[in-house]
């Protein structure tokens, strides 16, 4: 069986979500996502991720494009990802890499709702965190070049409009990470149902939650040293030309009064 996960939005709207017509959703498992019960199980968080257990891609693709209508700022693309799982009811659910291909291998012993919901959250976080990579990524290559040309010229065309503008976009990037999607927190839904914290915990660690979102951290960092760096050279280039173009006027009005005394 294959649980599929999909990252389709900055986030998603539950609220319109919930009041879709025509779309029967199973009583709530936690405020921050919603559970939709069919042929298979699918969670939709309201961090823009969904996962669906046990579903054909067709069918998945049809509930995603059905309810559209919630995502808030949704992707042109979706991120995705696909493990297998199966069901052992004499194993502890966990995670395996598999040795025949390159999904990873989820064990659950039971088909349990709230279970699938635990492993859930960890995926969840994981494919949110892979668009942020992808997000980054594009930045750090959109704007890598400029760095290296400041390292080989000492200079930049470019005014310091713009350069705040890419001190903006990089802070905005910094804040989906770090407080829009905060990846160091556990979720409500484990402090009410702390039997399963432990599924979560464990899919973090196997899937280095903290270290990539650290990761991600230090290179925006980095890049953002270097144009706030730059910010400040073109501010103190700025006041320099003030201060000589007041210079220039203060020596013209003396040179002017010195003429009107003697003339």
């Amino acid at each position: 069986m294959h649980c599929m996960i999909y990252c389709l939005a900055d986030s998603i709207d539950l609220v319109a979500l919930k009041a879709m017509k025509g779309i029967n959703f199973e009583k709530p498992l936690a405020k921050d996502v919603v559970y939709y019960h069919d042929q298979y199980d699918a969670f939709i968080f309201n961090n823009g991720t969904m996962v669906i257990w046990n579903s054909e891609k067709e069918q998945a693709e049809q509930l995603i494009n059905r309810l559209s209508a919630s995502y808030l700022n949704p992707f042109q693309q979706s991120v995705d990802d696909t493990l297998t799982y199966y069901i052992d009811p004499h194993q502890e659910a966990t995670i395996t890499p598999s040795d025949k291909n390159n999904n990873d291998v989820l064990i659950l012993n039971t088909d349990e709702a709230v279970l699938k919901l635990s492993f859930s959250y960890g995926l969840s976080r994981s494919i949110k965190l892979k668009a942020l990579e992808q997000r980054v990524e594009t930045i750090i290559e959109k704007y890598a070049p400029l760095a290296n040309l400041i390292y080989r010229k000492g200079k930049i065309n470019m005014s310091r409009k713009g350069v705040l503008k890419i001190i903006g976009e990089l802070m905005i990037a910094k804040s989906d990470i770090n407080l829009v999607n905060n990846f160091s927190y556990l979720p409500a839904f484990f402090w009410r149902n702390p039997l399963y914290e432990k599924q979560f915990i464990l899919l973090e660690k196997y899937m280095d939650i903290e270290v990539r979102a650290d990761a991600l951290n230090s290179r925006l960092n980095t890049l953002n040293e270097v144009f706030a760096l730059l910010n400040s050279y073109l501010e103190y280039k700025r006041s320099h030309f003030l201060e000589v173009a007041i210079t220039i006027f203060v020596g013209i009005e003396v040179i002017f009064s010195f003429l009107n005394l003697h003339f």
